[in-house]
């Protein structure tokens, strides 16, 4: 939201994921993959939805942002999302390993057999 223009406070966020239901079974396994979408819609955001990685493979190129949602493990182990920033053709990845590193990413990264889901923001 921030880098949209549209700095919001986590109390704030919370509440929202809260009242659009973005929780999967009470928060007992994180938020519902393709559940976002109607967070950012609600806020405006303009984003694309994919569920295919070579399309979100080309896409990254033109993108400001992309927030991912994988499989920890193909199809089982539950879910992770993180966050890649392109920087005039540098990716880095925020969250990809669960810790607080940014880490070198390409889009080679991009698992199709964990990838769930990937929003993209255009620039």
């Amino acid at each position: 939201m921030k880098r949209q223009g549209k700095p919001q406070a986590l109390p704030e966020i919370l509440r929202d994921a809260e009242r659009l239901r973005m929780p999967w079974l009470f928060g007992l396994f994180g938020t519902k993959p393709k559940s976002l979408g109607r967070y950012l819609d609600e806020k405006g955001v303009p984003y694309w939805l994919t569920t295919d990685a070579d399309v979100l493979r080309a896409m990254l190129k033109n993108a400001d942002a992309v927030i991912i949602c994988t499989w920890n493990k193909p199809r089982t182990g539950g879910i992770h999302f993180y966050t890649v920033f392109n920087d005039n053709g540098r990716l880095t990845a925020l969250n990809r390993f669960s810790d607080d590193r940014a880490t070198a990413f390409a889009a080679q990264d991009i698992d199709r057999k964990r990838l769930i889901a990937g929003y993209v923001f255009l620039r």
